[in-house]
């Protein structure tokens, strides 16, 4: 099945089809689709899902073992672990499908921009390094990560009355809660030094000459600290709009930690 319009979303490509959406990395390298900095399969399906929940319903969601279904759940997906109504499928390349019979979709688009190999290279060396390395800093365990990950991934808050309370707390009062809004203004920024940083980031930061936080008012007022995402090359603009999307935050002990980033 090919793909019919192909348009910019979450910072990846979503492709349209009958049958169901086709989301791919925009980076290539010798040709090939390969993954954004901080980016994977995971990050690909919750945008094609998201995406997916616009123009239909979207009920029960099967995941292939390059996707992990515990940050697709926590995204709000009723993920099954057979008999899902959509599959995901993904490819060899740095891209997937969501279809209903496992099909997968195709597109000619020639579209993306191309990724230094150096960088490419040095950014996965990173994350694998990442990933074998143990906390120096304020260390997270898996059971604190993904007891937070719902609240975190869908920046659940409570409101009484006017007042928004984000994060969530302990509160004896009856609050309703409910996700905030994923756009933003940009406050103000900081850039952290590459050997500054703190150690979840050691590996990456040299790669990334840092690593840039930004203070964000969202559109309903709340004020939050997001990092920008990886793959953004320009500086922050104080006023300018963002928005905030699923990427990986970092890696310990064999375990990706996701978030949100600001994205231009």
């Amino acid at each position: 099945m090919a793909a019919n319009e192909c348009i910019p979303l979450h910072g990846h490509i979503l492709c349209l089809a009958a049958s169901g959406v086709l989301v791919r990395s925009r980076f290539i390298l010798d040709g090939d689709r390969v993954h954004g900095p901080d980016s994977d399969y995971t990050c690909l399906a919750i945008t094609g899902l998201c995406a997916l929940e616009e123009e239909c319903e979207v009920t029960t969601i099967q995941c292939p073992s390059e996707v992990d279904e515990r940050v697709i759940a926590a995204y709000g997906f009723n993920v099954v672990s057979e008999d899902g109504e959509w599959k995901i499928v993904v490819h060899k390349d740095a891209s997937l499908s969501i279809t209903k019979d496992s099909s997968m979709i195709h597109s000619t688009a020639e579209d993306g921009e191309e990724m230094d190999a150096a960088f490419h290279l040095e950014m996965r060396r990173a994350w694998d390094e990442e990933l074998r390395s143990v906390s120096q800093g304020a260390y997270v365990s898996e059971q604190q990560y993904l007891t937070g990950l719902e609240s975190r991934l869908r920046l659940l808050a409570q409101k009484d009355g006017d007042n928004y309370f984000w994060p969530g707390r302990e509160n004896n009062r009856e609050m309703n809660t409910l996700p905030l809004p994923r756009r933003g203004i940009i406050e103000s920024w900081t850039e952290s030094a590459a050997a500054g940083s703190p150690s979840e980031f050691a590996f990456r930061s040299p790669i990334l000459n840092g690593m840039t936080t930004l203070l964000l008012t969202l559109e309903c007022g709340v004020k939050g600290v997001f990092l920008l995402a990886d793959d953004e090359e320009k500086k922050p603009e104080i006023g300018s709009l963002v928005e905030l999307v699923v990427r990986r935050i970092y890696a310990q002990e064999g375990l990706i930690r996701y978030g949100l980033k600001a994205l231009y």
